[in-house]
């Protein structure tokens, strides 16, 4: 063998390796793949000429072979967000065991950019594919639909899954914020949100709920895109531009993040929070219990999703059928500093 060829792990074969430890190449692929077949002497032979000599298996070689491949992808919104990752590491750490790794790609709040992500993924033949949301392409819907890979959706509820689904009420979620707001004695509430359509649920439910409840004041302003703590900082400055009459008292984010922004720039102004304006988030930022005042939010268990995400998919691998399945993990009201005012 060559130096070049040695020093390649590349290029090296099962016949390199049986060369060197003085076996068949049947033995070394035993050593792989079933390594359990083979006596202990003779494994730990095997494994020190792979670990000499850096050999790397051939995984796409294997995948053709068995028409899959061994990573689940998914699609997140957005990489940029700190919550979608608790549920990104949920499924790598599901996953693991099972020997399948995470290959990620940022749809950027994009429905056709999801789907050109996903037509890239299903060309690859994944074990498995878990997105965020249920709001879909079209194209997506298909590609997903005649895939073989089973299919997870998260972040969100519907009826008619693609395959499985396992998420929270994003319509709960404004309705407990707004429940909230009422319990606190709030007059003039606000949901803040850009309108994505997850966010658009949690800004209906919000509305709904306050006409419910009598929270007769109650509107929704539209945010622009752009760094959520600028964008919470900038919208709480202009409620405070207001005339007095029209400033509301109490603001739900749609997202921890804006509303650390919002509570940024009340300390930076002087306002105090709650008793001139309450605020409450979701998503339970880690920042938030933090802060102070400390932040109020509405929160689901982010990671648990994407364990239980994992949960299916090793399942449908194993043979079960998933299709159909809705798993509802549910919404938690953790009462802080920045809402603790008397009703």
């Amino acid at each position: 063998m060559s130096k070049d060829r040695a020093g390649s792990a590349e290029f090296l074969g099962l016949r390199d390796i049986a060369a060197h430890a003085g076996v068949s190449h049947m033995t070394v692929s035993r050593v792989i793949r079933r390594p359990e077949t083979v006596a202990e002497p003779t494994r730990q032979r095997v494994l020190a000429a792979i670990e000499a000599l850096g050999y790397v298996p051939n995984l796409a070689a294997r995948d053709l072979v068995r028409g899959s491949s061994s990573f689940v992808c998914m699609v997140v919104s957005s990489l940029q967000n700190v919550f979608f990752a608790a549920t990104v590491e949920g499924l790598v750490r599901g996953l693991d065991p099972l020997g399948l790794q995470v290959m990620l790609g940022d749809a950027g709040f994009s429905a056709e950019r999801e789907a050109r992500l996903v037509r890239g993924f299903v060309a690859r033949r994944p074990a498995g594919v878990v997105l965020m949301g249920t709001d879909h392409a079209p194209e997506t819907v298909r590609l997903l639909s005649r895939s073989r890979a089973p299919v997870v959706e998260t972040w969100d509820l519907t009826r008619a899954p693609i395959g499985a689904c396992v998420g929270f009420d994003n319509v709960a979620v404004g309705r407990l914020a707004a429940r909230h707001f009422r319990a606190i004695g709030a007059r003039r509430a606000v949901v803040l949100g850009r309108s994505t359509p997850r966010n658009r649920k949690r800004i209906a439910g919000f509305l709904a709920e306050a006409k419910e409840v009598g929270l007769a004041h109650a509107r929704h302003v539209e945010l622009a895109d752009g760094h959520a703590l600028r964008v919470g900082r900038e919208a709480l400055a202009g409620l405070l531009d207001q005339a007095a009459d029209d400033r509301p008292d109490a603001l739900f984010f749609v997202s921890d993040t804006l509303a650390i922004g919002a509570l940024l720039e009340a300390t930076r102004r002087g306002v105090a929070v709650p008793q001139e304006v309450a605020i409450l988030g979701f998503g339970d930022h880690p920042l938030g219990p933090e802060l102070t005042p400390s932040l109020s939010t509405i929160t689901a268990p982010l990671e648990e999703m994407g364990h239980e995400a994992a949960r299916l998919i090793a399942g449908a691998l194993a043979g079960e059928d998933i299709r159909g399945r809705v798993f509802d993990l549910g919404l938690s009201l953790i009462a802080r500093e920045s809402t603790a005012r008397a009703g």
